[in-house]
């Protein structure tokens, strides 16, 4: 089982709006969830004797946000970049892809996020594509009023 762990100040402020509404005398908070992320495409560099580097960019609305990371392997890399985009600091805890040949890669993250084990899967040709795009799928499921 892999484990990565990325240092980074939690913080999801930027992808949610928090409202009141009067409710039976009381005051109530209602979240108002922004958009889901999605992969619009991730560029790594790895070998030998190189420090693993990822680069993505990420889709919300009509904006592109574009960040780069190193990590101790590449997905830790792709992870990073993730994670620097959306402001958040999670551990995967279950990274696995299945690979046929001549069918798309399936691939399964699960990530804990405040004692809640989040899965997301995704499906490409390309295996870093497939891993990264399941890691935002968990990612984009963690609730955003913590």
């Amino acid at each position: 089982m892999a484990r990565f762990f990325v240092c980074r100040v939690f913080s999801l402020a930027p992808f949610y709006n928090v409202t009141t509404q009067q409710t039976g005398g009381s005051v109530m908070p209602e979240v108002k969830v922004a958009e889901e992320f999605s992969l619009e495409y991730v560029q790594v560099s790895s070998g030998t004797d190189s420090v693993p580097t990822a680069t993505v960019g990420l889709r919300r609305g009509g904006a592109l946000f574009q960040e780069a990371s190193c990590g101790q392997n590449i997905m830790a890399a792709v992870f990073g970049a993730i994670d620097k985009v959306m402001g958040v600091d999670v551990e995967v805890t279950k990274c696995s892809a299945d690979f046929v040949q001549n069918e798309p890669v399936k691939a399964l993250v699960i990530i804990d996020h405040i004692d809640e084990s989040i899965t997301g899967n995704g499906e490409s040709a390309d295996i870093i594509e497939a891993i990264a795009m399941a890691y935002l799928d968990a990612v984009n499921k963690m609730p955003h009023n913590t």
